[in-house]
């Protein structure tokens, strides 16, 4: 049996600007040079009009295009970032009952796939998901099978 990433999409916002221009409106905390030192040179800024949400579906639309639905028995999720801040009405008690990963789930038409979320992990959250599908998909018995791991952050 052989375990891998078969397909892989990202999206970026279209907005960025340099960690320079952020240390000159005093917008970082830390130098410009050591942010830069550590590989980030620009910011990708989020505009109002877009929910990070619709980039991670349009990710997931092209990672799931062309794979056999049926086979797809997991969704893991990692979400640095939470639904709640992205709503407009933030006092509606009701709008902290976001699912993500169940709403992801529907969007790509995938009712049977087992759908979980991973959170409190930082960076390391995809890491850990794709740690977690490596070893159920090792275990499984099931010929063919696919799991989908996605994320979002800020």
């Amino acid at each position: 049996m052989s375990i891998g990433i078969a397909k892989l999409a990202y999206r970026l916002p279209t907005h960025k600007r340099s960690i320079n221009q952020f240390e000159k409106e005093g917008r970082i905390n830390s130098p410009a040079s050591l942010l830069s030192d550590f590989g980030f040179k620009n910011c990708y800024i989020q505009e109002k009009t877009k929910k990070t949400s619709d980039l991670l579906l349009e990710s997931a639309k092209e990672v799931v295009s062309g794979v056999e639905r049926e086979s797809i028995s997991r969704i893991f999720l990692y979400s640095g970032i939470n639904s709640y801040f992205e709503k407009d009405n933030n006092e509606n008690a009701l709008e902290l009952f976001q699912y993500p990963v169940a709403r992801l789930r529907h969007a790509l038409d995938l009712p049977k796939a087992n759908a979980l979320a991973i959170s409190q992990q930082g960076c390391s959250g995809l890491l850990s998901a794709i740690d977690i599908a490596y070893h159920l998909l090792k275990s499984s018995d099931v010929e063919n099978e696919s799991m989908l791991c996605a994320t979002v952050d800020v």
